[in-house]
């Protein structure tokens, strides 16, 4: 076997293959760990604009209230995870729709 060169020639292109397999599997896993990461930073600023839409749709209807005269009568129970709306008493001022 250390005089058959056809498996010394055999063995040389396989470790010379070998390297650029492990250099080809590198990449391979930095590509995957960078997707990966976008991938996470994507689904982070959705996540911001979806709380930023919550956000503003609140203030619009803080401002509504205000405005059909409920501001100071509504009282607002939060819990922990969830926000829920309890009205109570009459409203102040006239309503700005016709009766």
């Amino acid at each position: 076997m250390v005089n058959n060169k056809e498996i010394h020639d055999q063995t040389n292109s396989f470790m010379g293959n070998k390297d650029d397999w492990e250099g080809e599997y590198e990449d391979q896993c930095e590509s995957l760990r960078t997707e990966q990461h976008s991938s996470v930073k994507e689904r982070e600023q959705a996540v911001s604009e979806r709380e930023q839409k919550v956000k503003e749709w609140e203030e619009a209807q803080r401002e509504q209230a205000k405005a059909h005269g409920f501001y100071g009568v509504a009282q607002i129970e939060e819990q922990k995870y969830s926000h829920k709306f309890k009205f109570s008493g009459t409203g102040e001022g006239k309503p700005n729709y016709p009766v």
